[in-house]
């Protein structure tokens, strides 16, 4: 289970148990798109042959995660807003990343003389 889940369930502990669990279930969730995303994503870097697109996107997380605190304390509006974003953004990433992936086992599947297996 994640630590920010087991964080967000005890920050709601005067709120009583069904928000706490409220809590735990969306910030569990919410760990688990950003991790999928950042898995997905970074299966599709790694195939890249070049170094920088991989130094971009560990700058662009750290960036990120370091610009995120400070908002999320000085303007909660404005960092729901971005997760908010954050959350559909997943969603149409890990549509792409997926698409990569299955285009690389495509490919790989190519190079050793079989096609991707299309079943009806």
């Amino acid at each position: 289970m994640s630590l920010g889940a087991l964080l967000a369930a005890s920050a709601f502990s005067d709120e009583g148990p069904v928000t706490q669990f409220a809590a735990l279930v969306f910030s569990g969730a919410l760990a688990a798109d950003s991790h999928a995303l950042k898995a997905g994503v970074r299966a599709v870097i790694d195939a890249s042959p070049e170094p920088v697109s991989y130094w971009i996107a560990s700058l662009s997380e750290d960036f990120l995660a370091l610009g995120g605190i400070p908002l999320a304390l000085q303007r909660p509006d404005w960092f729901i807003s971005l997760l908010g974003a954050f959350v559909a953004g997943t969603a149409i990433g890990l549509y792409f990343a997926w698409s990569g992936i299955r285009a690389l086992a495509g490919r790989i599947a190519g190079t050793f003389g079989r096609g991707p297996s299309r079943q009806a």
